[in-house]
C-alpha cells in the first residue's frame, strides 16, 4: 500500500490536486462593496462635523438613531461615521431622506453640531462651496488640497490659508486668521481644516 493511498484498503493520504478540487468555492472569495457604498446615492445623506473619534460600531447605531430621530416615519438603514469627522446615512425612501436633512442639520450629536446635507460626488476641478464657519470645513476631507485652499479663500479673504503634508513640523503660536489644510500623499485634505 504505502503513502500514496492508491493501493489496496484506501487509506493513506489523498491526490493534493483532488483535494484542492474538493476545496473549490469554499474560500473568502472577493469582498464586494460594502458600508455606505452599497446603497444608492438618492437615498443617502452626507453628514459632516461629526466626533473624529467617534468611529466604532457603537457610535454608528447612536447616529442611525439620531437620524431616525427626525420623525416617525423616517427609517434609516445605515448608518457610519468616518475617522475624518465625516460619515452618511441610508435611508428607506428618498421622502425620508429629505425629511432627515431638513429635520437634522444644525443638530447636535454626541456635544457636535452637526451637518446633514444631500450625498452629492464633487467633480474633479470643482471648488467646493464653503462658508466662513470652520464646522462647515469637515466636508473638505477628501478633497484636492489647493481646491480646499481656494474654497477657505473664497469663504474668508482675510485668512491666510497654508496646505501642509501629513506630519508636518509646525509653530506652536496660535493664529486666529490662520488655517492649516493637512494633504496626504495624494494632495488631498485628509483631517478638516482648522483655524490655528
Amino acid at each position: 500500500m504505502g503513502w500514496g493511498g492508491y493501493g489496496k484498503g484506501g487509506g493513506g493520504w489523498a491526490n493534493p490536486w483532488m483535494m484542492m478540487a474538493m476545496m473549490k468555492g469554499k474560500g473568502k472569495g472577493k469582498k464586494g462593496k460594502s458600508g455606505l457604498r452599497s446603497f444608492s446615492n438618492e437615498t443617502k445623506v452626507w453628514i459632516g462635523g461629526l466626533p473624529t473619534e467617534a468611529n466604532d460600531k457603537e457610535m454608528n447605531m447612536k447616529l442611525k438613531a439620531h437620524m431616525e430621530s427626525a420623525g416617525p416615519e423616517v427609517r434609516c438603514l445605515f448608518a457610519e461615521i468616518n475617522k475624518n469627522g465625516t460619515g452618511g446615512a441610508v435611508f428607506k425612501t428618498t421622502e425620508e431622506k429629505d425629511l432627515a436633512i431638513s429635520k437634522l442639520n444644525g443638530s447636535t450629536f454626541e456635544g457636535a453640531v452637526i451637518q446633514v446635507d444631500v450625498w452629492t460626488r464633487k467633480a474633479d476641478g470643482d471648488v467646493p462651496s464653503v462658508s466662513a464657519d470652520p464646522s462647515s470645513w469637515a466636508q473638505l476631507v477628501g478633497v484636492d488640497g489647493e481646491q480646499a485652499k481656494t474654497a477657505i479663500q473664497n469663504a474668508c479673504p482675510t485668512f491666510k490659508v497654508q496646505t501642509l503634508p501629513e506630519g508636518s513640523m509646525m509653530t506652536m503660536d496660535f493664529c486666529t486668521d490662520r488655517v492649516r489644510i493637512m494633504v496626504d500623499a495624494n494632495g488631498k485634505v485628509s483631517t478638516p481644516p482648522r483655524t490655528g
